[in-house]
């Protein structure tokens, strides 16, 4: 399926608007798509997940030879998301996984993360927004990344962990433009 041209020229001038480093609270963009809003986490609501992450750490450590930094990502959200029996929203992108509402009031959103203590000044890009409509209420929106370590036997968690009440958090707009390799090489 293609734009029209009507549809390109439009894109072509949202773009021409969307500057790099303009930047707005995500709370404000996810109101804007979706109408619902974005809830500052509660202390309760903290304290949940930092005794779920304790737990989990001490659960999930092994061996992880020769895995990847986004492999091993994404194993650390599935065995955590499992461990926590958090929810999966249907399809990809954000968020990662939702509490079940008899679990916590509201069923808050988590997104999982993690970062390497040498990568956690980057500026390189490593949240991406992109609900495909899987945001569906007013709720929580908290970010749980795990710090990883690596040495001979393999990748580890540290132990140390950020929970990001997303609602302060600033995001930089950016239009992407890309395609897959199936459409460059197919």
């Amino acid at each position: 399926m293609f734009y029209t041209d009507e549809e390109r020229k439009i894109l072509l001038e949202a773009k021409a608007i969307i500057k790099a480093n303009k930047r707005s609270y995500l709370r404000d963009i996810i109101k804007d798509e979706t109408g619902f809003d974005i809830i500052p986490m509660t202390e309760e609501l903290k304290s949940f997940l930092e005794s779920k992450c304790q737990e989990f750490i001490q659960h999930f450590n092994q061996n992880q030879n020769l895995i990847t930094h986004s492999r091993y990502g994404l194993l650390v959200e599935n065995k955590f998301r499992e461990f926590c029996k958090f929810n999966r929203p249907k399809g990809s992108g954000y968020p990662d996984c939702e509490i079940p509402e008899d679990v916590f009031t509201l069923s808050p959103f988590v997104e999982n993360k993690t970062y390497s203590i040498d990568s956690i000044k980057s500026p390189l890009r490593t949240f991406y927004y992109n609900s495909f409509n899987k945001i569906n209420r007013t709720t929580y929106h908290v970010l749980v990344g795990f710090e990883f370590g690596e040495n001979q036997t393999g990748k580890y968690l540290t132990g140390n962990y950020h929970i990001v009440d997303l609602y302060d958090k600033k995001m930089t707009f950016r239009m992407e433009i890309n395609a897959g390799n199936s459409e460059i090489y197919g």
